[in-house]
C-alpha cells in the first residue's frame, strides 16, 4: 500500500503542499523509522517538527496540487 506524506501547518491544520508518495509501504514502517508520532489514528499519523511545520503520513491523499490554468 502507498503511504502518502503531506506537509501542513500544525497551528492552522492547513496543508502547505501536496500529498506525495513517502516511499513507505505501511504506517508501521514509518513508526519503525521515525519513532513514535505526535498524533496517531488507524489510517494516519503525524509528526510535528516545529511551530509551523508538521508532516502527516496517511493511507489516503490529504491534498492534491491544483493544475495551473492558463487562459
Amino acid at each position: 500500500m502507498t503511504i502518502y506524506a503531506t506537509p501542513y501547518n500544525p497551528a492552522t491544520k492547513e496543508t502547505t503542499g501536496p500529498s506525495t508518495d513517502s516511499g513507505f509501504e505501511s504506517l508501521d514502517q514509518v513508526v519503525d523509522m521515525m519513532g513514535p508520532p505526535t498524533y496517531r489514528s488507524p489510517r494516519w499519523l503525524a509528526y510535528v517538527t516545529g511551530d509551523d511545520q508538521a508532516i502527516a503520513y496517511s493511507e489516503f491523499v490529504f491534498c492534491i496540487d491544483e493544475p495551473d490554468i492558463k487562459a
